[in-house]
């Protein structure tokens, strides 16, 4: 039975992979910015590309290195609509949650002027009721928080391109996000980076 599966799946398997091949294929052959690139920055190694459907929200991490100037921006089909994208850090953190909450049942019972417990007739400690004790458990658990850098559709400068500085070498995530009245389209990831530091001869 396994072998049957196997046998139906790699067919399945192959066909999706050439399907995206192509798509892939098509939609880097096409010249898709109105946004001019700057010549100073070299886009090649991590710029990519992508065929894109409406409503996708589709996720790229990027490493983007001390010593070197950014410039990231995305360009699309005119049939995408305006797409968004967000430039995101990832923060670990943690915090305590509760674990377990246990509940025991604990007898009372009556106590003399001193804080001794009373007798009745019988030598036996006289009960006057009966108290719920809660217990909680707690454990550290480890999060992510996200912070946004950069939002194409919503910051300060009024641009459509991430332009930075590095100073700490670091994981970022590009989000792009095609709104869900689009058409399917290609769509180019640009990411630039250019030396800070100049180098010169020293006597």
């Amino acid at each position: 039975m396994r072998s049957i599966i196997f046998k139906v799946l790699i067919p399945v398997l192959l066909l999706s992979f050439t399907s995206y091949t192509i798509n892939a294929q098509r939609c880097g052959k096409k010249l898709l910015c109105d946004i001019e690139p700057d010549n100073s920055f070299d886009y090649r190694g991590q710029s990519t590309y992508a065929e894109l459907y409406p409503g996708d929200t589709i996720r790229t991490k990027t490493v983007i290195y001390s010593g070197q100037i950014y410039d990231i921006f995305i360009c699309g089909d005119p049939a995408l609509g305006t797409v968004e994208f967000k430039i995101i850090k990832q923060h670990k953190k943690s915090r305590n949650v509760i674990e377990e909450i246990s509940e025991t049942e604990e007898i009372l019972y009556k106590e003399d002027e001193y804080g001794e417990y009373e007798y009745d007739e019988y030598g036996d400690y006289i009960e006057i009721g009966r108290e719920t004790i809660y217990d909680t458990i707690w454990k550290r658990e480890r999060y992510i928080e996200e912070e946004i850098l950069f939002n194409n559709l919503n910051n300060k400068e009024g641009t459509n391109r991430w332009k930075k500085n590095v100073t700490k070498t670091q994981t970022l995530i590009v989000e792009v996000i095609v709104p869900d009245n689009a058409s399917e389209g290609c769509a180019d990831l640009l990411i630039g980076h250019k030396s800070r530091q100049k180098s010169s001869f020293k006597r």
